[in-house]
């Protein structure tokens, strides 16, 4: 079957699985397919066939046998490039924790300068690059940070290493005016989203930084992150019912997701867990907030869990008198 015909006919009724070489060739012609203003039946399963085999590839890196990551590498660009995003997000997420482990752990058996395109294909197929790994990377070169996705990745590198308060601010400036610029169309509507809410706090006005986060959470419907921070914001404007609302989104995208179960998120949903739970409170909903202490008492370990009881327990006792 040509690489052409499995991508009209759809993946799943191939026998075998497809080499590296013909999943090229069906990216390939799916954004060939895409230019023309369709896509076949089997778009999706080719996005989906590609993570599968680059995440046997990236194991692969590590074991005894070494081999060149340059064709791995090139092969995520080419999905990149396709402009396809795999049904699924979280095995793309762990694909790029997989590469982590191989670059930090595995001297020498993924380069620097190919750990960055990583970094740069994940951007343009929506996934957040900006984990605890990559903060110890250095800034990208020339070489590397050229087009949207590479000013968007420098320019979050520099926000999240910098903690001098003036420079932060003009870092969201450039982050806030990169986000509404032509050339970030190249990149898809979650990390537009996500560029939007990181930094919506830092410029202008309360009104202007709510606008920044409503339309944070149109682009990326699925990340609790913007609701976290609207809650945050409206609690400072003190609409504490509307803030509980934004928190009760949060943590029903929180569970969706299973964000507390995820490594990789698992401190950041904590986190916001509390964060609701205090917004709750603050609205007098004590029952919505006893629930948020149930999915929190969950967790391995959290922390601040007397506290948060001895919080509930006395919330339930006005609530009583009244």
């Amino acid at each position: 079957m040509t690489a052409e015909a499995t991508v009209r006919e759809g993946i799943p009724a191939l026998a075998r699985p497809l080499r590296r070489d013909e999943l090229a060739a069906a990216l390939t012609i799916v954004r060939r397919l895409r230019d023309l203003g369709s896509l076949s039946p089997g778009a999706d399963a080719a996005a989906d066939a590609v993570v599968a085999a680059l995440q046997e590839r990236f194991v692969a890196l590590t074991g005894p046998e070494a081999h060149d990551a340059e064709p791995d590498v090139r092969l995520l660009e080419a999905l990149a490039e396709s402009g396809l995003l795999p049904l699924d997000p979280l095995p793309v997420e762990r694909l790029l924790d997989q590469a982590m482990v191989v670059f930090y752990l595995h001297p020498g058996a993924l380069t620097s300068r190919h750990y960055h395109r990583v970094l740069l294909a994940m951007i343009r197929l929506d996934v957040d690059v900006l984990r605890d790994h990559v903060l110890r990377a250095p800034l990208l070169g020339p070489d590397l940070a050229r087009g949207a996705a590479g000013e968007y990745l420098a320019l979050r590198l520099r926000w999240e290493k910098h903690a001098h308060a003036d420079e932060q601010t003009r870092i969201a400036a450039d982050l806030l005016e990169l986000m509404a610029s032509p050339r970030i169309a190249e990149l898809g509507p979650v990390t537009r989203g996500r560029g939007t809410w990181l930094v919506a706090r830092q410029v202008g006005t309360p009104a202007q930084s709510l606008e920044r986060l409503d339309r944070a959470i149109a682009l990326d419907p699925r990340s609790p992150y913007p609701h976290h921070a609207r809650a945050g914001l409206l609690a400072d404007m003190n609409e504490p019912a509307a803030a509980a609302a934004s928190a009760r989104e949060a943590v029903a995208r929180l569970e969706r997701d299973g964000f507390a179960r995820r490594p990789s998120t698992r401190y950041d949903a904590a986190s916001m867990l509390r964060s609701a739970f205090h917004h709750l409170l603050r609205a007098g909903q004590v029952a919505e907030a006893r629930s948020v202490l149930v999915i929190y008492e969950a967790l391995d370990q959290p922390e601040k869990l007397d506290e948060l009881r001895a919080a509930l327990r006395e919330a339930e006792r006005a609530s009583g008198r009244r």
